[in-house]
């Protein structure tokens, strides 16, 4: 089993290989260009690099959102495209899901959170049980401070949005909130192929017309022509 697994809902995108005994390989990319320039020649390195052909890989995984509303719909175009090509089933996770599910056993509630701009996050609250991640409230956009007090024992803080208002969610938890270091808020393609592993052996796949983006929040866009409407 081989799954390409692409992730670009935040400023780091990544696309990785993954095995069933796990990471085969996987490029980082951090820099100015945009998503939209740099995922195709990346899966295009990473498959050549380890004498891959998308006929050896049985399903691709993408990062669906909450996050970049462009990062997040070029992701999704990008990985819908490589599918239909090659008639490769999808596997579609969540982006806070893919941060939180490294953090299984330490034993606490996580919270995922993504940075959503106008002093709000992408949050979702998870917790480990019987070695699965569950979703234990719903996925949102809100304000951390509002988030914070639905927050009622020990929790561990991950993500871009935990580092960026961590005096905030310090203020209103205290000894409650735990954080990682900054290495670990990256959301990667590793984690959220290790996800789509899982689901994969479950048969929780997806069809090309069925893989649509969480953005959460509508974007932009949308909200302005709206209103002008």
């Amino acid at each position: 089993m081989v799954i390409l697994s692409i992730e670009a809902s935040t400023e780091v995108s990544s696309v990785a290989l993954m095995g069933e005994s796990g990471l085969i390989s996987e490029y980082s990319l951090c820099s100015k260009v945009k998503h939209s320039r740099k995922l195709l020649p990346a899966i295009q390195r990473i498959l050549s690099d380890q004498d891959f052909s998308m006929k050896q890989v049985d399903a691709v995984a993408v990062s669906v959102g909450p996050g970049s509303f462009t990062g997040v719909r070029v992701s999704v175009s990008t990985a819908k495209g490589l599918a239909f090509a090659d008639n490769k089933p999808l596997i579609p996770v969540s982006s806070l899901l893919g941060l939180a599910y490294g953090f299984g056993g330490v034993g606490l509630p996580i919270c995922a959170m993504l940075d959503a701009r106008k002093k709000e996050v992408y949050a979702g609250l998870f917790r480990s049980i019987n070695g699965e991640m569950n979703l234990i409230s719903p996925e949102v956009v809100i304000a951390p401070a509002r988030f914070c007090e639905c927050i009622k024992e020990p929790t561990l803080f991950v993500g871009e949005g935990a580092v960026k208002y961590q005096s905030i969610i310090k203020e209103h938890l205290r000894s409650f909130a735990s954080f990682v270091p900054p290495s670990s808020n990256l959301l990667s393609a590793a984690a959220v192929g290790e996800v789509a592993v899982q689901k994969y052996k479950l048969g929780q796949t997806v069809s090309h017309p069925s893989l649509v983006p969480n953005y959460i929040r509508r974007p932009e866009a949308e909200i302005f022509y709206r209103n002008r409407a």
